[in-house]
């Protein structure tokens, strides 16, 4: 992208304090941030913490890096910590890669993290590209998705601390990106790129989180959450980890972070102590626990014992059908209410969003605002979203939990088939 000028890279002469030799120059882009590439090479020891139930919680070790095993986990892990979740210079917008509105330290309650996952279909026969070219997704679109965003998982999620910090451990060698939560655990901001952790590594965010020269690690000021990390009861061993759940009371407002039910962490475990590993491995670290929402299983059978009495060809969206597939143009890949809820307002940037769901962005999606009966953001999904009094109240029909499926579902991306591989749902299957 050119603007007023075309900027390229040079060395820089410091003896005259000015630009020197030239080094490349796009004429069409302005050039910018040069990384060296160089060949890096795998350690062969690596300084690792391993689980064992005979010596305690945690020993350090060294161990060939192939060899790397954590007891009970199938994956090594890694750790990031963000220094200010609400420091930014990202405009406030209705864009996903925008804010949905200004956060300040304690607005940010949580962070979802989530898992980019390879599309992985045995038979070419159950997959096919741009099947959704009449909803959000268009060309971009497959037979997993009716949006531009492809499958993805929740690695898990992870409470920020009132100065706006966070950290947390999850599997490594795993693209993720991270989303800051609302009190109402909606996402406000997604990042923009995929970030990786190798294992026992770690990511630290504090030049672009931490305001640079002006923030907390120039002035050698520790942030709550890695103080926490290493002083707090919550050090122990599941903690950093990621939990699969937020905590929500009836309203619908954040109460913390939590782990599935088959989880139990006891609580006197630190690092070194008595009570050997944990009864059921985390979540964030276990590939059959690491959760997903699919439209299929999970929303699917919401809408059919909820909405789809009153939602019909007569009174849109039309959620009637159940999980039959629905014929357009000659391809049946989706259902009718995923193909009602997806589908596109004309004249508006469907960058922005449809009729009803705004993928990556549950907190400026008509279908929400409903269900919680309140406007979310200053961005209305469109004119009179509560248009008469006396309105049926959609925010009665579903339990806390089933409504934030709704939000889950569409803030990472609002697919159809979210589950990796072969699954006995509902599918497209060329004829």
């Amino acid at each position: 992208m050119q603007r007023e000028g075309d900027f390229g890279i040079y060395w820089f002469d410091c003896k005259n304090g000015k630009a020197g030799e030239l080094v490349y120059n796009d004429p069409e882009w302005n050039d910018h941030q040069p990384a060296p590439v160089y060949i890096k090479y795998k350690p062969r020891w690596i300084n690792t913490f391993t689980a064992g139930k005979n010596f305690g919680v945690t020993t350090v070790t060294y161990q060939p890096f192939d060899q790397v095993k954590v007891e009970g986990y199938p994956h090594s892990w890694g750790t990031w910590i963000c220094f200010d979740t609400t420091l930014t210079d990202t405009k406030v917008g209705p864009y996903p890669s925008e804010r949905a509105k200004v956060m300040k330290p304690g607005d940010v309650k949580a962070v979802r993290i989530v898992q980019g996952v390879q599309c992985v279909e045995p038979e070419a026969s159950r997959f096919k590209a741009g099947v959704g070219s009449h909803l959000l997704g268009g060309e971009r679109s497959s037979s997993n998705s009716g949006t531009a965003f492809q499958q993805r998982r929740i690695i898990g999620y992870q409470y920020v601390e009132d100065d706006g910090s966070v950290v947390t451990s999850q599997t490594a060698d795993t693209p993720y990106y991270i989303q800051i939560l609302d009190d109402k655990g909606m996402a406000v901001q997604s990042g923009l790129s995929w970030a990786y952790l190798r294992p026992y590594h770690g990511r630290i965010c504090s030049g672009c989180h931490d305001g640079s020269y002006r923030g907390r690690a120039f002035q050698n000021q520790h942030t709550k959450a890695l103080y926490n990390w290493w002083y707090d009861d919550r050090s122990h061993y599941d903690s950093p980890f990621a939990f699969a759940y937020l905590k929500l009371d009836k309203n619908g407002n954040y109460q913390g972070v939590k782990h599935g039910e088959d989880v139990v962490v006891p609580s006197d475990v630190y690092y070194g102590g008595p009570s050997g590993t944990t009864s059921q491995p985390v979540e964030g670290l276990t590939d059959e626990k690491r959760r997903t929402v699919d439209f299929r299983r999970d929303i699917q059978p919401i809408i059919d014992a909820k909405c789809s009495g009153c939602h019909n060809a007569n009174n849109p969206p039309d959620l009637s059908g159940g999980g039959e597939l629905a014929s357009v143009d000659g391809v049946a890949a989706f259902s009718r209410s995923y193909n009602s809820l997806l589908e596109p307002q004309r004249g508006k940037d469907p960058n922005l969003g449809g009729k009803y769901v705004h993928p990556s962005s549950a907190i400026n999606s008509l279908l929400i605002w409903r269900l919680y009966e309140e406007a979310l953001s200053q961005f209305a999904p469109r004119e009179n979203v509560f248009p008469i009094e006396g309105r049926v109240m959609h925010d009665k029909f579903l339990t806390q939990d089933e409504r934030y499926l709704f939000v889950e579902w569409i803030d990472i991306g609002a697919q159809w088939d979210n589950i990796q591989g072969p699954d006995f749902y509902p599918g497209y299957l060329a004829r």
